[in-house]
Parts: C-alpha cells; structure tokens; sequence
C-alpha cells in the first residue's frame, strides 16, 4: 500500500479505468490538491471515502451538490457519477477509492448481508459526514485512520484500514433511521440516461455534435434529454460536452507534440480562433501558454 497518483482516465461511459490497489487488496490512496489535480465526471464500481483536510469544496453527485468543508467527509456509493471543483485556493483532501471485498469476498455473510443491500441502495447514493455531528465525526476520524494506515505503509496496515472501514460501515448503519434518500425520484433512470450522454458524447468528441443527435441515440426528446442531463449533472449537454473538449485538449498539450490545429480538430474544435478564445476563457491561458506551462 502507498500514495497513488490522481489520474482520471475514463472509457466512453465516464466510468473510471484505473485499477485500485491490488488483487489481494483492492483499495487506493491519494492526497490531492485540488488547485492542481482536476475531478471531472466520471464514475466506478468501487466506493469512495472523500475527507476535505483543508479549505472547502463542492462535490457534485447523485443530482445534488455538497460543500465539504475542512473535517468533513463523504461516501460515494458504487456506480455514483460524480465531480469536485475547489471552493478556496489550496483546498487539499484524503482520497480512499476501494472495492466492497476489502471487507468481504461476495461469498462471505458480510458481504451479502451487509454490503450487498448498501450497494443496491439508492437511498444510500451520497453520505455526508460532518463535524459537527459527534457520529458522523467520528466516521471521518476512523477514515483518517484507515487512510494514514494504509497510504503510509505502517504496520499492520492492512489490519487498520479493513478494521477502520468496517467501523465506518457499522456506523453508518446503526444510524440507518437517520439517514434521507439523497436521490431525488425517477434519478436511476436519469443516471442511466446522463451515463449514456457521456458515453455519446466520448464516442463522437472529434464530431460537429447538436443536442438533437445527443438525444436521439438516447431515444429522447430535445427538452426531455436536457431535463434529465442537467438535473444529474447540473449543467447542460452542450456545455458538458465543451468541456469534455477542453479537458482532451489540454491532456494532449501536456502529454504530446503535436500540433495544436491537430489537437484541436481531434477535439471538435474545427475553428482555431474559437478554440483559444475558449480555452483561454476556461484556463485562463492561451493553448500555447499552456504548453509551456503544463507540458512535459
């Protein structure tokens, strides 16, 4: 076990490619800055355990956002869509990313028990957990714990976080009553839809796309398809997909040589005047200040 570097890299879904951890032990650390790692869309069968350890910031998923604020914590539940963006400079988070038999093989009774029905559970979507709240303060407490366990190699390590996490698990239910559906009615079929957006989307970056193309492979109508995107992902299809745009851009800026014509045709940008406007609008810098700045 050890620090793992942020990276999100995504198939046509949104969902997360990266492995997490070992076979023997499936879980993940990282400690991000989130002025210089970016949390776009994406989603993963795994849990994720967020603890904000400085500054603030918002996290969106399930159809609501979330401000998390220095002590406070979230649990992402599997096949959760789901993005952050720093609310205060140097805003700075422990990160546990892990699969459900970190605590029991799906054979086991804990697993089928327990964690099983919690998976299925769209009432269970997002927990926030904040300090204020002596239980919900403690559950933070037992994440960093599980966290400096396993991302600091100590020992008995693997010992400290499946014990920290499965502490985290029994709070969590034994407070069941007081616990609300964070998902608002009819969001798992949303969810399916924005996931099949993206997918879209992803397919056809390097294309001259239209909302009514977006909704049509969906089998929506225009106004039905906007409805249900901004209402997961609180904004709309077209601008989503512009910033799906930027985002490729600027991973080939730092990664590649290649021309930035190329780079942008590839990324749907088929006017090299709009494209700087834009990215300039979104980073703050031209794609050649970019470069410079970001490339390897």
């Amino acid at each position: 076990m050890a620090l793992s570097i942020s990276n999100t890299i995504t198939d046509s879904a949104g969902r997360e490619l990266l492995e997490y951890g070992t076979p023997e032990f499936p879980i993940a650390f990282y400690l991000d800055d989130l002025d210089e790692v970016e949390v776009p869309w994406h989603w993963h069968s795994q849990f994720e355990l967020v603890i904000t350890t400085q500054g603030a910031q918002r996290i969106s998923a399930g159809g609501n956002e979330y401000v998390l604020k220095e002590g406070d914590s979230l649990l992402l539940n599997s096949g959760v869509l789901h993005s952050a963006v720093p609310l205060e400079s140097h805003t700075l988070q422990h990160v546990m990313v892990f699969d459900a038999t970190v605590l029991g093989e799906p054979s086991s009774i804990y697993y089928r028990r327990y964690l099983l029905p919690f998976m299925r559970n769209p009432s269970v979507s997002v927990l926030v957990f904040h300090k204020e709240t002596d239980w919900q303060s403690k559950i933070t407490q037992l994440a960093e714990e599980a966290f400096h366990a396993g991302a600091y190699d100590v020992p008995l390590g693997e010992l400290i976080v499946r014990d920290s996490l499965s502490m985290i698990f029994r709070q969590i239910l034994s407070h069941e009553d007081s616990l609300s559906s964070n998902l608002p009615l009819g969001s798992d079929r949303d969810i399916t839809r924005a996931k099949q957006m993206i997918r879209y989307m992803e397919e056809h970056v390097s294309e001259e796309l239209s909302l009514t193309e977006i909704a049509a492979d969906c089998h929506l109508s225009v106004s039905e398809a906007l409805r249900c995107f901004k209402r997961i992902m609180n904004t709309s299809p077209i601008r989503f997909l512009n910033q799906l745009r930027l985002r490729k851009a600027g991973e080939q800026l730092t990664t590649t040589d290649r021309p930035i014509n190329e780079i942008a045709a590839q990324c749907g940008f088929h006017d090299m005047s709009y494209f700087t406007r834009v990215f300039k609008a979104e980073k703050h810098m031209t794609p050649t200040q970019y470069r410079k700045k970001t490339g390897t």
